[in-house]
């Protein structure tokens, strides 16, 4: 065994011998490599060094940058997953014909576009219901009128510029006499729609 100090900490090591074959000794690229470093979040892996399960990297064919075999497959499932919508969608939202909601009356535009990334709703607010949305987040802010907003039974001043974030779970509902423009994220959906008993 060979001792090598190391930033003052003696380390014991087993002698590692260099072979004249051409298969990659994962010891010693794990002890020797130089650590991958970031460039523009991404890390640049060397031929020696291996990712954490012990793989050798891939080559990119469009850059030759070497990475670890898992990279691919995260990139294709952030592609897969893309939430960004086909095509750019535009609405006039006073055209849009008003259905009632358990809120009151809403003009929703983007409902229906691919993925279902978000929608917006124009919301009179009418004798509104407590409920929560389970994969929903909603955003309102209040275009005109006074009233409250309710999240969880605490009830919050809303008059017009009032914002509300409202997290997947939260109990909400508006009360008084509010127009106010309601972002929903994924897209709304009425399956999405849970009221107490």
């Amino acid at each position: 065994m060979t001792t090598r100090k190391v930033d003052d900490l003696r380390l014991s090591l087993p002698l590692l011998s260099v072979t004249s074959s051409t298969a990659p000794n994962p010891l010693r690229a794990a002890l020797f490599s130089t650590p991958p470093q970031p460039a523009n979040r991404r890390a640049i892996w060397t031929d020696r060094t291996l990712d954490h399960l012990g793989n050798t990297p891939v080559t990119s064919a469009d850059t030759g940058k070497r990475f670890p075999p898992t990279y691919f497959r995260k990139e294709a499932r952030m592609a897969a997953s893309s939430t960004v919508p086909n095509a750019p969608a535009t609405a006039r939202l006073d055209a849009i014909e008003p259905r009632s909601c358990s809120c009151g009356q809403t003009r929703r535009a983007f409902v229906d576009v691919e993925p279902g990334t978000a929608s917006v709703h124009l919301l009179d607010v009418d004798a509104a219901i407590s409920h929560y949305h389970r994969r929903a987040t909603e955003i309102y802010v209040v275009l005109e009128g006074e009233g409250q907003v309710e999240l969880d039974g605490v009830t919050h001043e809303a008059g017009p510029l009032s914002a509300f974030l409202i997290p997947p779970g939260t109990r909400h509902r508006a009360i008084g006499e509010l127009r106010a423009l309601v972002v929903a994220i994924p897209a709304a959906d009425d399956e999405d729609e849970y009221f107490d008993a």
